[in-house]
């Protein structure tokens, strides 16, 4: 791998157009103790080609089928937010 910025991410919002698709990811932080509001920081921004991001699916769906199968079980989702932070 080549050196480069590194982030964490844990929120992220897609955009397409007729010829490519951006990533945008977020660092979400729960305010509070209830956790229903959170502030989000912008982390990156990246931008794909629709092949290139249509690979990048099949390339995500087999390594995470792998992890699964490693620990012998599914990987909880949470349930999504609304875009403002409202459940």
């Amino acid at each position: 791998m080549a050196d480069g910025p590194s982030y964490y991410a844990n929120g992220i919002r897609i955009r397409t157009t007729p010829w490519d698709l951006t990533l945008h990811f977020t660092l979400e932080t729960p305010l509070g103790a209830s956790g229903e509001a959170f502030s989000r920081a912008h982390q990156c921004n990246v931008s794909l080609s629709i092949p290139i991001a249509k690979i990048l699916t099949r390339l995500l769906h087999e390594q995470v089928a792998a992890y699964e199968q490693g620990i012998g079980g599914e990987v909880p989702v949470p349930k999504p937010r609304a875009p403002d932070g409202a459940q």
